[in-house]
């Protein structure tokens, strides 16, 4: 089975292949880490009964 990504980043016309690309970089790079940091928090919770990072 293939899953296929369509992310769609606002770009002006002036934009290079290269500027777009960095911006979808970008986008999955914050994605992954904020996904990263609620896994982490839930382990946390789930281990000690709290999380210590409070925002």
């Amino acid at each position: 089975m293939t899953f296929t990504q369509n992310i769609v980043v606002p770009h002006e016309e002036h934009w290079t292949t290269a500027d777009i690309e960095k911006a979808l970089r970008e986008y999955r790079d914050g994605s992954e880490h904020g996904w990263n940091l609620m896994f982490m928090g839930l382990k946390e919770l789930l281990e000690t009964g709290q999380i210590s990072y409070k925002g």
